[in-house]
């Protein structure tokens, strides 16, 4: 299998961006181009949302779909909440929460998130055995040949971050690492989005809730999301996921829940069931007032968060929310789709 370099990445992405091919046969000039077929099978979701975004393709939603923010008021006790589509892990300095959340947080008797509260300790290891690999081990040893040469060259080029804090990162299983790696390919430090809000519940003496209190089945979970994990060729797939995941924050800073969707391909099969697990727990959370903080994918779709509230009679209203781009992203976003240079006509 043949690698590509990641400056031959952007002209890939540029050479497609503009034209007028099908997705299929955009997909194939990838494959052509990096000599890669097995690899754009497996990592299609990927290499479809980078298209995507970069093409701007309309994408079905439904009209509730509308936010990363919402209002919500209980159909019997009329108790006012909020509801918070986040994005886990960023880079440092990206992102700050709104005045406008903080406010409505404070306004409320308890954060719910879906981890909550720190877990037992037994299931706290038993969770790490599944999301990590042993200790002292990376997913370098996972790898040979080309493969590990070409991912230990990447690490050491585009990742930051102290080595005690990559070596924590890369413990974890490609699955778990990847939102980490995130937050180090652009800065020093992974920040979390519920951390932050937990902090602030906490100063204001604001209640803490989870949404999986059950740890068996939370564990059953990671252990599903880390059969996942695929470290075929991480150099280049490492590299595409981390300009894909700039480009979704770009558009969660803007508040654009349809591009974020159409990048994700839609809500998958375990946050449908994850939603349908939490909902009934939120029936009776939110009869006080209360901020949901859950990741953004949990919104997308007919079958997401507001949208199971709204069928149990929840009064469901969008709120515009929307958070200044940082400059190095702006950057990044520019160099990847440039904007269309203009020709001038020197005869008239």
């Amino acid at each position: 299998m043949t690698d590509i370099k990641n400056n031959e990445l952007l002209l890939i992405l540029n050479s497609i961006q503009n034209s007028k091919l099908s997705l299929r046969k955009k997909i194939s000039f990838i494959n052509y181009s990096v000599g890669m077929k097995r690899f754009c099978c497996r990592n299609r979701l990927t290499i479809l949302g980078i298209i995507a975004l970069t093409t701007c393709l309309p994408v079905q939603l439904s009209a509730q779909n509308e936010s990363i923010y919402y209002k919500l008021i209980h159909p019997e006790t009329k108790a006012t909440s909020f509801l918070l589509g986040t994005y886990h892990n960023y880079p440092e300095g990206w992102y700050q929460v709104p005045k406008e959340v903080k406010e409505a947080l404070a306004k409320t008797t308890s954060l719910i998130t879906e981890m909550g509260l720190a877990r037992s300790t037994k299931y706290s290891n038993k969770i790490n055995q599944a999301t990590r690999y042993k200790q002292g081990q990376t997913v370098l040893d996972k790898l040979k040949g080309s493969h590990k040469d070409n991912f230990q060259k990447y690490i050491d080029e585009k990742i930051a971050g102290s080595e005690s804090e990559k070596m924590s990162v890369l413990n974890r299983k490609p699955y778990f690492m990847l939102g980490s790696l995130f937050a180090l390919r652009f800065s020093d430090s992974v920040m979390s989005m519920e951390a932050e809000l937990k902090v602030l519940a906490i100063k204001n003496d604001i209640q803490l809730k989870g949404l999986e209190p059950d740890e068996k089945r939370l564990l059953r979970y990671a252990k599903r999301y880390a059969r996942m994990s695929n470290t075929n060729n991480l150099g280049l797939v490492t590299e595409l996921q981390m300009l894909s995941k700039a480009m979704t924050f770009g558009k969660y800073l803007d508040g654009d829940i349809l591009a974020m969707s159409t990048m994700a391909g839609g809500a998958t099969p375990m946050a449908i069931e994850r939603n349908q697990y939490w909902v009934p727990q939120l029936v009776e959370m939110l009869r006080e007032p209360s901020f949901v903080a859950v990741g953004a994918g949990h919104l997308i779709g007919e079958l997401a968060v507001q949208e199971l509230l709204k069928e149990q009679g929840f009064s469901v209203t969008p709120i515009a929310l929307s958070h200044p781009r940082p400059q190095a992203l702006i950057d990044l976003l520019l160099e990847l789709n440039p904007p269309e240079q203009k020709t001038i006509d020197i005869d008239k």
